[in-house]
This record gives structure tokens, C-alpha cells and sequence, in this order.
């Protein structure tokens, strides 16, 4: 019987090619289901996965017409996206009622958690360079360590399948403005993809009560993958990612933010160089060398106030051993160096290396599998930390499937939260235990999920204010400690349909995100979320609307501040004018409600975009 998993060159940060078969596999024997590799650092499909994993294809991005991708993510199963006003401003993005600094984002394999505060720049990356999405909710730091409390969060830009040229073109409200050309060749073992992308709106204004003019932003990215193979047991790949963009943002009136034009230049850097090898039947391995650096400049009125860039470097090195037709055993070794740099970065401590040890055992029978893994990291900052993970899966009946995970994690305190204003050298990792339980099946032409989780943080980092008495003589300094905890239980589910061209889909998370201490709800998490998704689609067009909901929370840890809840529709339509010409338009939130995602900042009432996609 054919294993649920197949031989292939995994690489070790999940970047590998999957379509490379060990030579003892005829092509008809092949599954045809894709293969996802984020879930366990190794390929399987998405019915074999334990897991809770969301894959967003590329056929799914282009359906969807994405401003960015904070807008392409939110409402999807535990995930919650709240914006600083336009697109392209800073925002945050909550996996599982955890903060942005709590998930690990990869692009193509390679971590751009920002060294600083531990946050993804997602507003630097098009979604148009992105071939596929892949998040994984829960723990996940027994496979990559640091920061997987809430998940793991793929991007996988475009890879070449086929000879293919593209252009599209955009126009929509407040002047924006979209193009894309793409270039994809394929000769033998040999592949390339090239794609440039640019994007600029004249925004709207971000921040009540502050600069009344319109917050605009503009950027470019430029993306580039190369593959070769040399026969069938050796390949190797390159890819690289470029961004740069320019956002207009909004400071509080007490910073000068009535009348001070204030404007962030970023960049982004990322980039992989890998080599896939199958030793034999029973080993292949992958070694792959990672680099990633961003950087930021906050200017006022057009001088620089405050420039910052951080930088990761990382070397994997993976191992998938077949021990059987049902048993596969990865393990590796991982080196990761995080530094902070600029004018104004000036820490006592500018980096720090981690090494990590780390192992995952898959064993699937008929109607049943089970995953255990664990990983050793020794940091130069916070020392050494073991963390692991037990999955179990049963199929008690055809097309139904008992889940049930537990795990360990942890963040790993950041450079600001170490040596930045109020830093605190002494600081430890912060640790969380959770629990998971689910079930998930087939009926008819419907997929659908339920699943319950708790997941507990304890030793919280949090920022103590200096403390003064009656007489304002200071009693103790500000600094950061580990004090906090919280409990964040919660139920996600899913509903997939589709009958003939018709199609549905139901995303749905409750949460109760709590401070233990106070049994406050932790600030800025609704306790409800999702979205719904009902459309038709032929041979040439497509239609669909989509509403969009969360709802309230509050803004101070006190529970003082409210913010409320909303409800948004969306409507989509395609259609292919020619063999290579589509239409495609795209009605954000039809209805103008006015709404408020972070307290005090705005969000765009009823936007549209047209774009025409030419080529092949």
C-alpha cells in the first residue's frame, strides 16, 4: 500500500520542491492531492494532516482581488488582522487570540519576524508574488522554535510550472493604482520566475483627530525563483524577494500630528539558497542557507526622526528517514543569528545566536496516526529550552476524523524587550501549554471542521512604568518583567460546499482571551470573528460576495475602552473576455459602514478596483 507520505527531497525550512519523487515511484502511482509541507517539515496532504491547517492557493488569491495581504487573511479560521488606518500602515495579526510577536511568518522557508519587536512587515508583500499561503494554528515551536505559541504563518512566492507570460493592470478609488508582470520559463530540469509588481493609492486620512490630510503609500517588489535539477536523486534553488515602499501615517495630536507630515520608508529583503538530495530509498536530505533584513525610516516633514533595520541569518540542515511504509522520522539541526542595526538602534547588545536540535516522528496505519516531536534551542540571550508536541488522529468511521494535540511553546524575549527603553537583560522566555481537540469529516459534497482549544501563557512580558511616592521621588525604575499570564480558550469552524458552479464557505472563531490576574479580556481581541463566502462560477466568469464580521473588544487592559463590533460585504466578479484577457472588479465593504478596527483609526468605507490580467 502506498504510504500516506512520499519519498521526496525535503528541504530543511519547508522550501523544497515536492513534485521530486524518489526513482523508485512510477508516475501513475503518484497521489494527485497536493502536498503541504508546513504542518510537520514534511509533505502530506491536507486530509492526512493532524493538524489545523489553512491552505490559500493561488487560484483562491486571484479570486479573491486582495488589496494586501491583511485583507486576504483576516477572518480565516483564528486569524484576526486590525490595520492602523490605509493599506500599506503598520498592523497587527492575532493567530489563535495570541499577539502578532506569538506566530513565526516564513516567506519561502526563511523567518522575517522582525528582531525588534517581533512582528511581520506583511504590508511589504504583494499578494500577487505569492503562489501560496500555508498557516498552521497551534503550537508549533517543537519544529521552529521560538515564537510558534500561536502558529506558523507560510508565504510561498511564485515558482515556475509551465511557460507562461502575465500583465495586469489596476485602477480603483482614492487614485490607486496596481500593475504586475510575470515571466515564468521551463526547459527540462531547469525553471525560472520573475515577477515585478507595484502598487500606489492616495490612501484616506489614518487617525482621528489628528492630520486631516489623505494617507497615501506606494510600492514596489520585484520576486525571482530559479530551480535545476541534475537527474533524479539531486536539485538545487534560489529564490529572492525585494520591497521597498513609502506610507504616509498619522502621530497623535500631543506628538505634533496636527500639523507635521509624517512618513515611513521601509524595505524588505528575503532570500534562500537550497540543495535537495535523495540518498536512497529510505533517506533523502536538504540543506539550505536563509537571509532576511528590513529596515525602517520615520521622517517628519521629510527628515529622518528615527531609522532602525534588523537582520536574520539562518542555516538548516534536514534529515527524513523511512523507516517504514507507515513510519517517518525527520530530524535536523538549526543555526539562526538575529542583529539590529541603524543610526538609532543603539542597544547594549546588538546579536545573538541560536542553535537548535530537533526531531518529528510520523506514523500513519489505516485510520489512525500519530505525530510526536520535540526541539532543543540554546540562545546566547535567555539560554537553553526544550518544547514538544503530541498529535493523534482517528478514523472511526469513513470520511470522519477524531483529532487530539498537546504541546509546548514559547516567545523568546526581543531586543526591545531586552535592551530598548525600560530593558531588561534578565528577562526569561515566555512559556504556554496547550490543548486541542477536534473533529473534522466529509459529507456529500461538503468539507467541514470543529475544533476547541486552550492554550495558557504564563511569564508574560509586559512594561512596568516607573514608580514614584507623594513626594515624586522615584521608587523604581520602568522596566520590563515577566509577570503576566493568560488563558485564551476558544472554538473554530469550517464549512466548505460546492455543487455544480455553485460554492460556499463558512470560517467561524469564538474566543475568551483573558488576563489570569485580572480576568480581563487581553486588549484589541474580538471574541467573535470570520466571514461567509457564497458565490457561482462557469468555464468564463465567476461572481461571489463575501461578508466579513467581528465582534467588540477592547482597547486598554482595564476593559475601559470599547471598541465595536461590525459587519462588511464585499462583491466580486471575473470574466475571461478573450483566451488571454480577463476582467475582474471588485466592490469593498458595498454598503459604506463606518467602522473602527484599532480605536482611533480609521478604515476605508466603500472602495472598488478594475483590473484587466492579459497573457497566458
Amino acid at each position: 500500500m502506498l504510504p500516506q507520505y512520499l519519498p521526496v527531497a525535503t528541504v530543511a525550512t519547508l522550501t523544497l520542491a515536492v513534485s521530486t519523487i524518489s526513482s523508485g515511484l512510477n508516475a501513475a502511482d503518484l497521489q494527485l492531492d497536493p502536498l503541504y509541507v508546513t504542518a510537520n517539515r514534511m509533505p502530506q496532504t491536507l486530509n492526512a494532516t493532524v493538524a489545523a491547517v489553512t491552505v490559500i492557493t493561488s487560484e483562491e488569491i486571484a479570486r479573491q482581488q486582495p488589496r494586501d495581504l491583511t485583507e486576504l487573511l483576516n477572518g480565516l479560521p483564528g486569524v484576526v488582522v486590525s490595520n492602523q488606518g490605509p493599506a500599506g500602515q503598520v498592523g497587527s495579526m492575532m493567530l489563535r487570540g495570541t499577539a502578532s510577536k506569538h506566530t513565526v511568518v516564513l516567506l519561502d522557508g526563511v523567518r522575517i519576524n522582525e528582531s525588534t519587536s517581533g512582528s511581520a512587515p506583511l504590508e511589504l508583500i504583494d499578494p500577487a508574488q505569492i503562489e501560496r499561503i500555508e498557516i498552521v494554528r497551534g503550537p508549533r515551536s517543537q519544529l521552529y522554535g521560538a515564537d510558534a505559541v500561536g502558529g506558523v504563518i507560510h508565504l510561498i512566492t511564485r515558482r515556475s510550472e509551465a511557460n507562461r507570460t502575465q500583465v495586469r493592470l489596476g485602477v480603483g478609488s482614492d487614485a490607486t493604482y496596481h500593475t504586475r508582470a510575470l515571466l515564468q520559463a521551463t526547459a527540462g530540469e531547469r525553471s525560472l520566475s520573475m515577477q515585478l509588481s507595484g502598487r500606489r493609492s492616495d490612501g484616506f486620512s489614518a487617525m482621528a483627530g489628528s492630520h486631516p490630510d489623505n494617507d497615501g503609500y506606494q510600492q514596489t517588489s520585484a520576486s525571482l525563483s530559479w530551480r535545476e535539477g541534475y537527474g533524479e536523486r539531486f536539485k538545487s534553488r534560489f529564490t529572492l524577494l525585494l520591497s521597498d515602499g513609502e506610507a504616509d501615517y498619522d502621530t497623535s495630536p500631543e506628538w505634533g500630528g496636527l500639523t507635521v507630515d509624517d512618513t515611513t520608508e521601509t524595505s524588505l529583503r528575503s532570500g534562500e539558497l537550497g540543495v535537495d538530495w535523495v540518498v536512497n530509498e529510505s533517506w533523502d536530505m536538504g540543506l539550505t542557507l536563509g537571509y532576511s533584513r528590513d529596515s525602517r525610516d520615520f521622517l517628519a516633514d521629510g527628515l529622518s526622526t528615527y531609522q532602525y533595520h534588523t537582520r536574520r541569518q539562518q542555516l538548516n540542515w534536514q534529515n527524513n528517514l523511512y523507516l517504514s511504509d507507515r513510519g517517518l522520522l525527520t530530524v535536523g539541526g538549526e543555526w539562526l543569528g538575529d542583529g539590529v542595526g541603524g543610526r538609532d538602534a543603539v542597544f547594549s547588545q546588538s546579536e545573538r545566536d541560536n542553535r537548535a536540535l530537533f526531531m518529528n516522528y510520523l506514523h500513519e496505519e489505516l485510520n489512525y496516526s500519530v505525530a510526536i516531536g520535540g526541539r532543543w534551542d540554546d540562545n546566547d540571550a535567555y539560554g537553553e529550552y526544550q518544547s514538544g508536541n503530541v498529535e493523534w488522529g482517528w478514523r472511526f468511521v469513513p470520511r470522519f476524523q477524531l483529532t487530539a494535540g498537546f504541546g509546548t511553546a514559547f516567545r523568546a524575549p526581543h531586543f526591545l524587550d531586552l535592551y530598548g527603553y525600560g530593558g531588561n537583560p534578565e528577562l526569561a522566555v515566555e512559556r504556554s501549554r496547550s490543548f486541542e481537540l477536534g473533529l473534522k469529516g466529509e459529507y456529500g459534497a461538503s468539507q467541514w471542521a470543529l475544533r476547541g482549544f486552550r492554550n495558557r501563557i504564563d511569564e508574560m512580558i509586559i512594561y512596568l512604568p516607573a514608580e514614584y511616592d507623594a513626594e515624586f521621588n522615584l521608587i523604581s525604575e520602568a522596566t520590563n518583567a515577566n509577570v503576566d499570564q493568560a488563558m485564551i480558550e476558544g472554538v473554530e469552524l469550517e464549512l466548505d460546499w460546492q455543487n455544480g458552479g455553485w460554492f460556499s464557505e463558512l470560517f467561524y472563531t469564538w474566543l475568551t482571551p483573558r488576563d489570569v490576574a485580572s480576568d480581563k479580556l487581553l486588549p484589541n481581541r474580538p471574541q467573535q470573528s470570520g466571514r461567509l463566502q457564497i458565490g457561482y462560477r462557469e468555464a468564463h466568469y465567476g461572481l461571489a460576495t463575501q461578508l466579513n464580521g467581528r465582534g467588540g473588544s477592547y482597547s486598554d487592559k482595564q476593559n475601559l475602552t470599547e471598541v465595536g463590533g461590525y459587519a462588511t460585504l464585499d462583491l466580486r466578479f471575473d470574466y475571461r473576455l478573450h483566451r488571454h484577457l480577463q476582467l475582474e472588479a471588485k466592490v469593498s465593504n458595498l454598503l459604506d459602514r463606518e467602522y473602527q478596527q484599532i480605536k482611533g483609526y480609521h478604515t476605508d468605507g466603500r472602495s472598488w478596483m478594475v483590473s484587466f490580467n492579459m497573457g497566458q
